[in-house]
């Protein structure tokens, strides 16, 4: 299926095209397969206007100064399909069974002192009814409070998976931590991901950044319980 999709594409929408790629182009609906990119990026500048953003303290971590998370400081930088892997995760993240389980891990995160939770987002299904989920995978390593760590059945699945998500719930008030730490970014490049933190903000909220192999972290707003 993604190999026909990639058929399909012009030039333009090629540029940048990576395998993390492909199980984006299978869900996406045809009529944005069919969008340039100056469209997509008018597209997700009025969907995140206002977006409520938390970014991460640069007293909490000082290595992440020169990473920008606003959207207006990287959307030129992004390729077609990182524009179109933005706008469907903001689909996917409004889903309200879907938001329903990240709360849920999120207050277990908060409750398991001994390690990060994550996990994928997968989707099944044709673009017209998709199946979403929130797969939640254990740490393969109890490190810290702070640390995540993929265990192999993750790595494996992760071809057929929209993007890898974590959470940042040491505590339920925890917003000077909103974004990914270097180690994250170390990870997207070594295994050429998509991936997204979600930072518990007081329980009610999560704050939603999304960090690609570049480098390049955005935050995509705050979900609300």
């Amino acid at each position: 299926a993604a190999s026909t999709i990639v058929a399909g594409l012009d030039a333009q929408q090629r540029l940048g095209l990576e395998l993390r790629h492909l199980p984006v182009l299978v869900a996406l609906q045809p009529d944005t397969l069919r969008q340039p990119s100056a469209n997509l990026r008018q597209k997700l500048q009025q969907r995140l206007a206002g977006a409520e953003t938390h970014l991460l303290s640069p007293d909490a971590d000082p290595t992440m100064a020169g990473y920008p998370q606003r959207l207006e400081q990287s959307i030129d930088k992004l390729s077609w399909a990182d524009l179109a892997t933005i706008d469907l995760l903001l689909d996917v993240l409004a889903d309200s069974v879907l938001r329903a389980s990240l709360f849920a891990q999120a207050q277990a995160d908060v409750d398991d002192t001994g390690s990060e939770h994550g996990g994928l987002l997968v989707v099944t299904g044709p673009p017209e009814s998709l199946t979403l989920q929130a797969q939640a995978f254990a740490s393969f390593q109890r490190r810290h409070d702070a640390a995540y760590v993929a265990p192999p059945q993750l790595v494996l699945e992760l071809p057929n998976a929209l993007a890898h998500y974590h959470f940042h719930a040491t505590v339920l008030a925890n917003a000077a931590w909103a974004g990914p730490g270097l180690g994250d970014l170390r990870v997207a490049r070594h295994m050429g991901i998509t991936g997204i933190v979600l930072t518990s903000i007081g329980g009610d909220r999560l704050n939603v950044d999304f960090y690609q192999p570049d480098g390049l972290v955005i935050d995509l707003g705050t979900l609300r319980r």
